[in-house]
């Protein structure tokens, strides 16, 4: 849907906005909840808005950080997630005893996402959460992928069944038999 995958464990729950008009929506968030309770930990993946042309991925990221999440930052870092230069932040909320989390913004082409974990420990470092382990192995196996839209298909041959009224493009170096 908005260009990207993902693996998660099969007892985890997968949701999107239910309020939204459109639920399968690319900008729709997408949440990733363990069995139980989240209190050790949850996913959510968002596509977020546009990175303007006129500013750089560095620039942007710069800025997204402090309008998506306005509570206090503990600590930043630049790495990349799929090859694509990201920036992981960490944040305390004040209230409720201070509650960790970690969000990984990154831009591929002009589109920007958020990748977000945090549990309900108030005190907890985000890194301990029992989930924390799991995210990581997340992140590591989190993939673009290229819409079909996007795909050449200029080459690929046209496969027609009559008898069946129907048509499919394949790949020109697939056989079809």
């Amino acid at each position: 849907r908005a260009g990207w995958a993902l693996r998660y464990p099969p007892d985890w729950k997968v949701s999107s906005c239910r309020n939204c008009p459109d639920p399968t929506d690319p900008s729709v968030f997408v949440t990733f909840d363990p069995p139980g309770s989240w209190e050790d930990g949850r996913m959510v993946v968002e596509h977020l808005a546009p990175k303007p042309l006129d500013k750089s991925t560095e620039q942007w990221l710069m800025e997204v950080k402090s309008i998506v999440n306005l509570n206090p930052i503990i600590e930043e870092k630049n790495i990349t997630v799929d090859n694509a230069p990201a920036l992981r932040v960490r944040y305390r909320n004040p209230s409720g005893g201070g509650f960790e989390s970690e969000s990984i913004y990154l831009v591929r082409g002009d589109d920007t996402f958020e990748i977000s974990f945090g549990g309900n420990k108030p005190g907890v470092k985000v890194e301990a959460l029992k989930n924390y382990p799991i995210y990581i192995k997340i992140l590591s196996i989190f993939k673009f992928i290229e819409p079909a839209s996007q795909i050449d298909t200029s080459t690929w041959k046209t496969y027609r069944n009559e008898e069946y009224g129907f048509e499919v493009k394949y790949p020109s170096a697939l056989i079809v038999t």
